[in-house]
This record gives C-alpha cells, structure tokens and sequence, in this order.
C-alpha cells in the first residue's frame, strides 16, 4: 500500500476539494461519532489532559472532542492547510485547541505535551508507512495513553472494483488501479498488534445507496479515494464509463430508481500504550 500513497498529491486533492468535503461524506461522520463512543466507553475520560488528533479535516471530530473534554488541551494535526483553515472557522478562537500544519506521520518527538489519548478519524488508510507510522504514533503518546483509530479496509468499494474489471475485460483493455487500494481488516490488526499486542479491531462494513453511479463516482473522488486522472492510464473515457454503468447498474442498481448501492468497508481499532 506505501508504494500507493502519493502524499503530495494527496495532500492537494484534499485542500482542492476542501470546501465540498463534508458534503459528501457522511459516512466518515458516522465513523466519527461512533469512534468517540468507544473512546467513552472504554476509557477514564476524566483522566484526558491532553488529546492529540492525528488528520483533524474540516474539524468535526475536533469540535465534538471540545464538546466532550471541556478541561483537555487539545492538538490538532492537518497535513492540508486549507482542510485546517476550515477547522479553524468551525471552532473559532479557543486558546486550548492548537493547530499543526504538518503529516502526522513525521510529527516531531517533543513538540508538544505527550497525549493520554491520541485520535484519528477516516485517516490511517492513507498513511504511506503503516508500520512505521503506527510506531511513531506510539512514541507520541504517554504510557497507557488510548489510541483510537477508524478508516476503510479492503472490500471498500468491491463492487465498482469488480465492475471497472469487468468492464476493461469487455473493452480489451489492460486493468488499471482506478480505487486506491487499501489493507485488509486482519493486516491492521496485525500491525497494530506488532505495536500494542493486545489491540482490539471491529469491522463495520455499511451499504450506502446513491442516486446514480455517477454521484458515487463522484463522492469517491471527493473523498480521496479515486485515482482517477493521476496517470494518463487512469483516465476514465466514454466508452469505459458506458460499459462501468451498465454493468454496475445490472448487478448493484434499481431499475426503478436508477440508484446504486455500494460497500464501505469501516473499521474501528483501539489500542494502549504498555504502562
């Protein structure tokens, strides 16, 4: 998956579509909330000084942690300036919520007050060094600090996975990688576990209907997720979408309604820091 993330390019896809970002993604709200439910149900809450959110967006997760721990100081990391700058404006001026432009994945040891909870919302599938990453993350935190993590895994987006092959098959064409790839449930596990041997990861997989392939299409490229456009190969032309459309439509699609369902694959790892 490392060889996968372009961190740059995501990094501008995310600050390009930063303002129609949650619009489309109610499903990362839903991750969201329920990721903040386990944290309450799983943890001595009152024990938070201080919280660290690791991808913080447009700064719904961040505006519910302040809800939920008035008392704790909280940093808030973004590698997108303008995903930050949206936070900002959500949350107004709080002197205990600090804002660090930065990739969480090379955030410096010591720049800020070790966390007892660190946090992380539909984010962790897009990191370029899992092992590393989640080691680093590690080494951030206070002993017995609480990691909470949610993102998608393998089996997201299957159905248009396997309709853009059919499709390309059809066509006699070669298969391009047009949906970023991602690990499976069971590979973060296992990674976490190398970090935190007693890891605990729940699989949530939802089925979420849209008004037609087209807004689907269109929601994943809002999100991330797409690799549309980011080589000459991936490029999505007339003819290819016609076959997609009629081939998803058959086997994913109402024919009343001209809606589609499609798959997220959702997870939700909590872990601890040894004491």
């Amino acid at each position: 998956m490392s060889a996968m993330v372009d961190k740059q390019q995501l990094c501008h896809h995310f600050s390009l579509h930063a303002h129609d970002y949650d619009l489309v993604t109610a499903v990362q709200a839903e991750m969201g909330d329920e990721l903040l439910a386990r944290v309450r149900r799983s943890a001595d809450t009152a024990r938070f000084r201080q919280i660290l959110e690791l991808g913080c967006g447009t700064g719904r997760l961040t505006a519910a942690l302040r809800r939920d721990f008035p008392e704790a100081h909280l940093t808030a990391v973004d590698f997108s300036a303008d995903m930050l700058a949206l936070a900002r404006q959500r949350l107004g001026h709080d002197s205990r919520v600090e804002w660090v432009h930065g990739d969480a994945e090379s955030l410096a040891l010591g720049a800020f007050p070790p966390p007892e909870l660190v946090i992380a919302n539909a984010m962790i599938q897009w990191l370029s060094d899992p092992p590393t990453a989640l080691r680093h993350f590690a080494a951030l935190a206070k002993a017995n600090a609480l990691f909470a993590f949610s993102g998608f895994a393998a089996g997201t987006f299957g159905e248009l996975r396997d309709a853009f092959a059919q499709a390309e098959s059809d066509l006699g064409r070669e298969p391009v990688q047009r949906v970023m790839p991602m690990l499976a449930a069971d590979e973060w596990l296992q990674l976490a576990r190398q970090v935190w041997p007693r890891a605990e990861l729940h699989v949530d997989p939802v089925v979420v209907c849209y008004p037609s392939l087209r807004d689907f299409v269109r929601t994943i490229k809002l999100t991330g997720a797409s690799m549309a456009g980011r080589s000459p190969r991936s490029i999505i032309d007339r003819p290819l979408y016609q076959r997609l459309r009629e081939i998803y439509d058959e086997r994913h699609g109402d024919p009343a309604t001209g809606a589609v369902r499609a798959t997220w694959c959702r997870f939700h790892l909590l872990a601890r820091n040894s004491a």
